[in-house]
């Protein structure tokens, strides 16, 4: 068999995305934009956008939003808090 078969057959035998996992993904993913949104100061906001968004160090985030890194790490450990518990609900 010809290896761009192999392949083909190989795609076509794959299964696809779980509808359920999907739909459980979709859910949590709304939830946590509207912890976010809700639940979290604007500054808090940016430095989790910032940080997962962008993948920014707690440096780079520092610099960016014009604070130490050490603010922007305990700003980013309050915001995660904050959603921990808004999410445990």
């Amino acid at each position: 068999m010809h290896s761009s078969n192999v392949v083909v057959d190989q795609l076509v035998a794959a299964p696809g995305p779980d509808p359920e996992q999907l739909a459980i993904a979709a859910e949590v993913s709304a939830r946590l934009r509207a912890a976010i949104a809700q639940a979290l100061t604007p500054r808090q906001r940016q430095v989790v956008l910032l940080r997962y968004r962008s993948d920014l160090s707690y440096a780079a985030i520092g610099a960016t939003l014009g604070i130490s890194d050490v603010a922007a790490l305990r700003c980013h450990d309050r915001a995660i808090a904050v959603l921990r518990i808004r999410l445990v609900d």
